[in-house]
């Protein structure tokens, strides 16, 4: 990480699950300049006290890790698609406003999957954006993405900046949402596992048919896409980072079952609908950028369990 250690970067999000991710990646590979701003630090809807904060404190950043988002899941998403529009949309033009008067060297926009129209072939490539109908229930949280996206986009065409967006996978790893309703399917299926196993439960209802299938990323391997990124990828193209393969739900489920050493029986509740039948993003750009994931899924489910119960206290269940 010999190209970041010398500037002063910005973590915006950091207290979310990439951020903290991110921000002990940047740490352990030598950086020691960090603004790590959360919610609470910088409120990104207040376009004057962005624009100080950038003129004060951070008048001297050279890159800026934009991950704040304001996201509580398709349902929060569904009932609160104009706040979600307005939020989100205003936070990132307020960030990349501030950015651009200040000459930031470099700009990540964290973008999401949603942005690509419901019905894209796949794998999604990032030239599919833009070309078909959003899906419905996220609707507002997509504009907002877009937006931000774009904007970087166009940042970059008109002014020659490096200000670039990337649209990252499903992801799971440390800090992730265990013991959480909203929950990512790999969190979801390792709380499930585990209480099985500890409770001597028969059996683990998971929803749907479990043929449908997901792109799964450990989020170790984003927080390395990103740095790697930030040090080696010079323009304004948005950029897809999965792991460049999907697998069906119930495979993913038989290996977290292995994993953890659960020895009950998986029954998949059929009432309940699947969800999208395929989900999985072209990071064929990346590649030729010179990225690779390093983990496949035996190793990231098998490293995040781990994690979970070394930090157990941090997701005690709370009846």
């Amino acid at each position: 990480m010999t190209g970041l250690r010398n500037k002063k970067i910005l973590l915006l999000g950091c207290s979310g699950f990439v951020g903290r991710n991110l921000k002990l990646a940047l740490e352990n590979g030598g950086c020691n300049d960090i603004i790590c701003l959360g919610q609470k630090d910088l409120d990104l809807l207040d376009r004057a006290a962005v624009k100080d904060f950038f003129y004060t404190t951070g008048k001297d950043v050279e890159i800026v890790f934009f991950l704040a988002a304001q996201y509580g899941g398709i349902k929060a998403c569904r009932e609160n698609a104009p706040e979600y529009l307005m939020s989100n949309s205003s936070m990132v033009i307020n960030t990349v406003e501030a950015s651009l008067l200040l000459d930031v060297e470099k700009f990540i926009y964290v973008s999401s999957a949603v942005i690509y129209p419901v019905d894209s072939l796949q794998p999604y490539k990032e030239e599919y954006l833009l070309n078909g109908q959003l899906e419905k229930n996220v609707e507002g949280y997509a504009l907002a993405k877009i937006v931000g996206t774009k904007l970087c986009q166009l940042i970059g065409e008109k002014y020659g900046r490096n200000f670039f967006s990337v649209v990252p996978t499903n992801m799971y790893g440390p800090y992730d949402r265990f013991y959480d309703p909203n929950s990512n399917v790999v969190a979801s299926l390792i709380t499930k596992f585990h209480e099985a196993k500890k409770n001597g439960s028969g059996y683990v209802e998971l929803y749907g048919t479990g043929r449908a299938r997901r792109d799964l990323l450990f989020v170790e391997d984003l927080v390395d896409a990103l740095i790697f990124l930030a040090e080696n990828y010079h323009g304004h193209d948005l950029i897809n980072i999965g792991s460049g393969n999907d697998i069906t739900i119930s495979d993913l489920a038989n290996i977290t079952k292995e994993i953890i050493g659960y020895d009950g029986e998986i029954v998949f509740n059929k009432n309940y609908p699947d969800g999208a039948m395929k989900k999985l993003l072209d990071i064929s750009k990346i590649r030729q950028i010179g990225w690779e994931p390093k983990h496949n899924i035996y190793e990231g489910i098998k490293l995040t369990y781990k994690w979970f119960i070394d930090n157990m206290k941090l997701y005690e269940k709370r009846e």
